[in-house]
């Protein structure tokens, strides 16, 4: 079986390349011939192959098709994955051509801003695409305002609910979430299959049992995944406990902000910002931390970190937003409050720094549940039985 993957990046900038890069010797392993390729679409469609610098630059999008046909005639490909790739022109080139998949990584399917997020008043949305999307775009800048933007994502979103929905062989969700966001759109719910994102488990080590204690904050750093409602919140703590310690990894255009109330707040010795990290560097610090922050506002479509902490049993305090549910199961692995909510988030963390015993119950389940329900194997079977099934129940023969 020779499968093609197509996304934005192949670069690692989110959850979704992360995942890409663990996904391509899995699916090597267990027979598929698996390809990852990037194709950036702006004034000029940019391609370029996982794990190589050069690529190739085209203008216009029927150049970029007869490129993406060559491609595929040269490896054989009998299936395309599409992940994050929003264009019209090339997505329905593919339909005619060759069963195809789509992952839902972020709700860009039925939602012209990508996140189903108002930012200005820092709240999920709960309304399916209509056109109050136009509206909300400008009253609450939950999507690029400029004019020609605005009405590129719209035609995008009515593109994947009118047409493609119904021609893709299978819509994979990542979570339930996603899953009935999806449906309520107007998405066939026959389509649609829940497969949850997997991590690879390594070997747990119990964190030090001597201060300082760590707590860890990996993502991007902006308004929405709530690190700034993160820092506002544990200050108390922290200014009563001297021996907690956070640690901030990522980049972000919040740094500056989050700097300048770090000094302020005379908080210099206790929160540490490392910056961006390579995933190796991510794991060590995970190593060090004892529990790991998930304070995202906006509804994700997952939460890849919550699980990789989970296999280094480490217990989660996250808001209760989007799929984080799938795998943060309160009360057994870690805490979910709702969003937004710092007095309960602080309450949380503490609870866990105070109760030993109880944190490490969680600890243990929280490695347990990552082993049963997000390894490898467990997802790569899924998705091979479900490229098999858009093969064979394709009606259209490949024509490449």
């Amino acid at each position: 079986m020779k499968v093609l993957h197509i996304n934005e990046n192949v670069a690692i900038r989110g959850g979704t390349e992360a995942y890409l890069a663990l996904l391509q010797p899995q699916l090597q392993a267990v027979g598929v011939e698996s390809h990852w390729l990037g194709l950036e679409v702006g004034r000029h469609f940019r391609f370029r192959w996982h794990a190589q610098e050069e690529g190739t630059e085209l203008k216009g999008a029927q150049a970029a098709c007869e490129h993406l046909l060559q491609l595929m005639r040269q490896l054989n490909i009998e299936l395309v994955h599409i992940h994050n790739l929003s264009c019209p022109p090339v997505i329905r080139f593919l339909l005619d051509r060759v069963p195809v998949v789509r992952s839902m990584h972020e709700p860009r399917m039925f939602c012209p801003g990508h996140g189903k997020f108002w930012r200005r008043s820092e709240q999920a949305c709960t309304r399916p695409f209509g056109l109050h999307c136009l509206l909300h775009t400008y009253t609450q800048k939950c999507n690029n305002r400029h004019p020609k933007r605005v009405v590129r994502s719209m035609r995008n979103t009515l593109f994947e609910l009118k047409e493609a929905a119904r021609r893709y062989q299978c819509i994979v969700a990542m979570s339930a979430y996603m899953q009935r966001e999806a449906i309520r759109a107007g998405i066939p719910a026959e389509k649609i299959v829940l497969n949850p994102y997997f991590t690879e488990a390594v070997d747990s080590t119990p964190p030090p049992e001597a201060p300082p204690f760590g707590l860890l904050y990996a993502g991007r750093l902006i308004s929405h995944k709530g690190v700034h409602v993160m820092l506002e919140a544990l200050m108390p703590l922290l200014k009563q406990r001297p021996e907690v310690q956070l640690h901030i990894v990522g980049e972000g255009p919040l740094e500056a902000w989050l700097r300048q109330y770090i000094h302020q707040n005379g908080l210099q010795q206790q929160v540490m910002l490392h910056g961006w990290m390579q995933q190796q560097q991510l794991q060590q610090r995970l190593q060090q931390t004892h529990i790991l922050l998930f304070p995202s506002l906006y509804p994700e479509a997952f939460g890849i970190a919550g699980i990789e902490a989970m296999a280094h049993g480490r217990p989660v305090v996250a808001f209760d937003v989007g799929g984080v549910s799938t795998w943060l199961k309160t009360g057994k692995t870690g805490f979910l409050v709702p969003a937004g909510n710092k007095q309960a988030f602080r309450k949380r963390v503490q609870q866990l720094l105070d109760q030993p015993g109880r944190y490490q119950q969680f600890a243990r389940q929280a490695r347990e549940l990552m082993l049963q329900e997000f390894v490898p194997e467990r997802h790569t079977s899924r998705l091979q039985h479900i490229y098999r099934q858009a093969i064979y129940s394709s009606l259209k023969k490949v024509t490449l």
